[in-house]
């Protein structure tokens, strides 16, 4: 009935515009109290003008309808950059539904903290180093074999078709330690020696026993994140420390 379809589209609104929509929106695209969305395509068609709203297509922030000159955010605009600022994605709706307890320094950083311990925003922090350090498209070095500068760099290792995996692993697994085990500072992220091998090809190629479960080592030749393995042996010079050592 029209009620329903009216609460459809305020909900699917509210969601893609990460606020309630205004009556001028409402107006717009929540066609239903009017008796105007009276068939699945004419619903289609209001969800699909919500879409092509400049609201859902960019983060827009207008801030609070206060006559001052500098206009603080809204509870709703707050939930919505944190939400890209930890998670990378949009708010849900419990953070939407909770974000009038963003307006007080105590408030954000209790919800702040909360989001921090949310699996997202580890995801997200994966998301960041993956893409900056390009690893999200380094291949299986087991297709590079036959290379003759994998071969002279190689010295008779046969690398297997998850080793880089491994080295993704490995460097990810040293941002988490840096990052949320031990609460290091930007600068740990580039002069720690500190490694946890992942499996014995990996262990082998630092030069460190492998222990499963054991303790973190040391390998004081690898300092950071640019000495990683997975950063190391993209062939891309993409960020170029030493036109990534010399193409691997």
């Amino acid at each position: 009935d029209a009620a329903c379809l009216g609460d459809v589209q305020h909900r699917f609104a509210r969601a893609a515009f990460r606020r309630d929509p205004t009556p001028e929106e409402r107006a717009l695209y929540v066609t239903a109290e009017a008796g105007l969305a009276r068939s699945p395509e004419e619903l289609v068609t209001s969800l699909a003008a919500v879409v092509a709203s400049p609201s859902f297509l960019y983060r827009i922030e207008l801030g609070r309808d206060v006559p001052e000159a500098d206009r603080p955010l809204s509870a709703d605009e707050l939930a919505t950059r944190l939400a890209y600022h930890l998670w990378q994605e949009p708010p849900d709706a419990q953070l939407l539904a909770s974000s009038a307890q963003l307006g007080t320094n105590d408030g954000y950083e209790a919800k702040a903290r909360q989001m921090l311990a949310d699996p997202r925003t580890r995801r997200s922090f994966h998301t960041f180093f993956l893409e900056w350090l390009e690893l999200d498209h380094l291949k299986p070095l087991s297709e590079r074999i036959d290379e003759p500068r994998f071969v002279a760099y190689a010295d008779g290792l046969v690398p297997s078709e998850v080793l880089h995996l491994e080295m993704v692993r490995e460097l990810l697994d040293f941002v988490d330690f840096i990052v949320w085990d031990t609460s290091g500072t930007f600068s740990d992220l580039f002069t720690s020696t500190v490694v946890r091998p992942p499996s014995k090809d990996v262990a082998d190629l630092y030069g460190v026993p492998f222990e499963p479960g054991g303790p973190l080592q040391e390998d004081p030749e690898r300092p950071g994140v640019l000495t990683r393995l997975a950063f190391l042996a993209d062939p891309a010079p993409g960020s170029r420390p030493i036109h990534r050592v010399r193409a691997s």
